[in-house]
């Protein structure tokens, strides 16, 4: 292993460096983003595993899931992507009626975000907003 003397010398040694040193410490962007990768990767072995039995209405009700749950667990998500978990909330309410509330309520939760850029006001505070999303 190679050990350091100084930030220029670099010298032998037969000690390893300890896990801190390898690399930077893991942060909370880390952990979304492995959070994010293991719940795309448990929706798509639920898509494998039962692709055969699903209908088309639950494809695209895990898929609007799937895009809804994106923006929040990944670090630095803005409004704009939830542009195709709006739209494809709206295609799930027409596959499942009672999913309806849920895309008008997307739908007004996208028009209160845009509200302080389209007309210069807040309607609805923007935290209300998110935790309706929720």
């Amino acid at each position: 292993m190679l050990g350091r003397v100084s930030p220029t010398h670099v010298v032998a040694t037969a000690n390893p460096a300890p896990p801190a040193e390898l690399g930077p410490p893991p942060t909370s962007a880390d952990a979304g983003f492995g959070l994010t990768a293991a719940f795309i990767g448990a929706a798509g072995v639920v898509v494998l595993r039962y692709r055969r039995v699903m209908s088309r209405a639950s494809m695209v009700v895990l898929g609007a899931t799937v895009l809804v749950a994106i923006p929040f667990l990944l670090p630095g998500m803005h409004e704009r992507y939830f542009y195709l978990a709006d739209a494809l909330l709206i295609v799930a309410a027409f596959y499942r009626p009672r999913l309806a509330p849920f895309a008008v309520l997307a739908q007004l939760c996208s028009l209160a975000a845009y509200a302080p850029f389209l007309w210069n006001s807040e309607p609805v505070p923007l935290g209300l907003a998110a935790a309706v999303r929720l």
